[in-house]
C-alpha cells in the first residue's frame, strides 16, 4: 500500500492549516513589512519588524499583549530615545483595543529612583503608541512599566532592561 499513514499525515495537516491561517492574517501580526515599504532608521516601526524581535509581555491580568521596540536599538545610556508600543487583545492578537490608555515609566529599583524626564505618549493608530523623550541616565538594571487602563481597570506589563 502506498501513501502517507494517518499518523504521519496529521502533523502535515496541522502545518498546512497553520500556513493557511497565517496567509490570511494581518501582516502586522506576523511581522512582515507592508508591500512596497522600506522603512529605515527612526521611520522603521515595530510593524515592519518581525515581532520576535520586539519585546513582548502579557499584562498583569492577562487581558493585553504588549510589544515595544526602542529607537535607537539598543537603548543608549543617558541619551533621549523613543519607544513604539503596540497593545492588542491577548485573546485575539489581531484586535486592537482602541479605548485603552497608556502610561509608561522606568525605574531602577536597586538605586531607588526612576527617570529624570517625563515622556510624551501619543496614540498613532488604534493599537500603537509612540513614546517620545525617554531617557535612562545610567547603566544597570532598569524596569520599564507600561500601564494600560481600560474600562476603569489598570494593568501593568513589566519589562526588564539592562543597559551596558
Amino acid at each position: 500500500m502506498t501513501g502517507v499513514s494517518p499518523c504521519r499525515a496529521m502533523p502535515l495537516a496541522v502545518v498546512l492549516a497553520a500556513a493557511c491561517t497565517l496567509a490570511a492574517c494581518d501582516w502586522r501580526s506576523i511581522g512582515v513589512a507592508a508591500v512596497g515599504s522600506t522603512p529605515s532608521g527612526r521611520e522603521a516601526s515595530i510593524a515592519s519588524r518581525p515581532l520576535y524581535l520586539a519585546h513582548q509581555r502579557l499584562s498583569s491580568y492577562g487581558r493585553f499583549i504588549v510589544l515595544y521596540h526602542p529607537f535607537p536599538d539598543p537603548i543608549p545610556v543617558n541619551e533621549s530615545f523613543d519607544i513604539e508600543v503596540v497593545v492588542r487583545d491577548a485573546r485575539d492578537r489581531l484586535r486592537a483595543v482602541p479605548d485603552v490608555t497608556l502610561g509608561i515609566n522606568a525605574e531602577m529599583s536597586s538605586h531607588s529612583h526612576g527617570m529624570n524626564v517625563k515622556p510624551i505618549v501619543t496614540r498613532t493608530s488604534p493599537d500603537t503608541f509612540k513614546v517620545e523623550g525617554m531617557m535612562l541616565h545610567m547603566p544597570g538594571q532598569w524596569t520599564l512599566n507600561v500601564d494600560l487602563t481600560h474600562a476603569g481597570i489598570t494593568e501593568r506589563a513589566v519589562f526588564d532592561v539592562v543597559l551596558q
